[in-house]
């Protein structure tokens, strides 16, 4: 039986409607239902890549291509947080044009030597200036309502100032830094290895020597290895960050001491207002509803809440 004008016209329709969903989506994602525009976000990306290809990034190559890859999730997350900011400011009725938020700013760009430095450090993260003042307005509001005791310094001081020395390896891949590990157990010298194979230059020509770090100087996984080996071990299993993989040589101890905290307790005060204001986002960046555009899901992320 034909079907009628009206029903193909129906059919033609829903399917016009369904090509339409199969393209790429007008927003890349949506926080607590604000949606993050795909526009906004290929803006951020662009300026962000002007400023890498500054710095003689070439995004051709195949390690360019995977630089861009890391850029673009950078970019997307950082959006996320700054829209959750920006949401918690606007709940608290926080101003962000409070002198003391303009004296802050003035005081953060006064550590570049021109605006368009500053302008350029924010496009590489992905900020803009109006992102920075939430957080600043934020930053201040936590500040000031956390008060902390001796006690509380004392406790964040044990807890954080822990040093911890250490040497690694920086390889591309597992199986590489698998080999090394194969390499160590035969009695192969850690140092010279660091020499010959490390790709962190920063470290590779001292043997992968990093000197002491206290908690938080690290990026976490790096940090969470290191402080949980015994000193004289190296890694049993390559550890995996955003850099490649580390085979990590812990080399001593130091535990903090009462006559440290009595030298950097202004240092150490600020550091646990830090830690609480990290701790406050966080936990709005976990409570916070996450839904990502099917072609910008995370690899590994977890089910929208």
């Amino acid at each position: 039986m034909k079907k009628s004008l009206a029903g193909l016209v129906t059919v033609i329709f829903v399917m016009i409607l369904t090509v339409t969903g199969c393209t790429s989506s007008k927003w890349v994602a949506k926080v607590n239902g604000t949606v993050i525009g795909l526009d906004q976000y290929n803006t951020r990306v662009n300026d962000a890549k002007v400023i890498y290809e500054k710095q003689q990034v070439d995004f051709t190559t195949e390690d360019g291509k995977e630089t861009l890859i890391k850029l673009k999730k950078q970019i997307l997350e950082c959006m996320i947080l700054n829209e959750i900011i920006s949401q918690e400011v606007q709940k608290l009725k926080l101003k962000t044009d409070d002198p003391k938020i303009s004296e802050k700013e003035i005081e953060i760009k006064q550590g570049f030597d021109t605006e368009e430095q500053f302008q350029e450090r924010l496009k590489w993260t992905g900020m803009t200036e109006s992102d920075l003042q939430n957080y600043l307005s934020l930053n201040q509001k936590i500040s000031s309502d956390t008060e902390l005791t001796e006690d509380d310094i004392k406790a964040y001081y044990e807890k954080n100032y822990d040093q911890v020395k250490a040497s690694h390896i920086l390889v591309d891949t597992e199986e590489e830094a698998n080999e090394i590990i194969v390499q160590l157990k035969e009695g192969a010298n850690f140092e010279q290895l660091a020499k010959e194979k490390s790709i962190d230059e920063g470290s590779k020509s001292s043997g992968g020597e990093l000197g002491y770090f206290s908690r938080g100087q690290m990026i976490p996984e790096f940090e969470k290895a290191a402080f949980e080996q015994k000193v004289g071990e190296y890694s049993g299993r390559p550890v995996k960050t955003e850099y490649g993989y580390h085979i990590i040589l812990v080399e001593e101890y130091k535990q903090a001491s009462a006559a440290d905290l009595a030298a950097k307790k202004d240092i150490v005060a600020t550091a646990a207002i830090n830690a609480r204001i990290d701790n406050y986002i966080r936990e709005l960046r976990d409570n916070a509803k996450i839904e990502y555009a099917e072609e910008y899901k995370p690899e590994t992320s977890e089910p929208a809440k």
